[in-house]
């Protein structure tokens, strides 16, 4: 079992921030362009450590490896349908899992179009958050299928709401670009 250590996430957060750093120094780019790089090195870190290299925190001491569960859901919004039982507390849980999606790939749609000049088209975006989203959802299933991983849920509807959180993160940029880009003339 990989248990993620915040220590690691820490050092390697500071070696991309110094790297991508020098880089920009050496091209150079602008504090404001830097500090978006910077940003992104941070969010991708971030979504690894939340999506591959989770913490499992067991609720009560009768929690085990042994109790572990995984699953795989390839028909969208079903799962969730049925384990629904009428119960507020389930119907949290279950707007908790979409809104958490929907949230955690906002920053990628937003940035993305910051950096790479060639997406700043929505369908281009929609397309990386949904890549994006799929890629780790394969990675998962991998690392549940090779023993790697445990409690780990290989989910459909995490690839929709991470592809709509881009897609919506992307909107945000559109709008703030048009606002403020003529008072810092830049069009990030």
């Amino acid at each position: 079992m990989i248990m993620f250590d915040w220590k690691v996430l820490g050092i390697s957060a500071l070696i991309t921030t110094v790297v991508i750093a020098i880089l920009c120094w050496r091209k150079r780019l602008g504090f404001f362009k830097t500090m978006v790089r910077i940003l992104f090195g941070m969010y991708i870190h971030m979504l690894l450590a939340v999506t591959l290299f989770p913490v499992i925190i067991p609720f009560d001491k009768s929690w085990s490896i042994g109790n572990a569960k995984h699953s795989m859901n390839v028909i969208p919004f079903v799962k969730n349908l049925k384990s629904y039982d009428g119960n507020l507390f389930t119907l949290f849980l279950i707007a908790k899992n979409y809104i958490g999606n929907f949230i955690c790939f906002l920053p990628l749609g937003f940035l993305i179009p910051c950096i790479f000049t060639s997406a700043q088209k929505p369908v281009r975006i929609l397309m990386i958050g949904l890549l994006v989203s799929l890629t780790i959802e394969v990675i998962q299933l991998v690392m549940i299928c090779s023993a790697m991983s445990f409690c780990r849920i290989v989910d459909i509807d995490d690839v929709i709401f991470n592809g709509l959180g881009a897609w919506c993160g992307f909107q945000l940029h559109r709008v703030m670009v048009k606002r403020w880009s003529s008072k810092f003339h830049c069009s990030i």
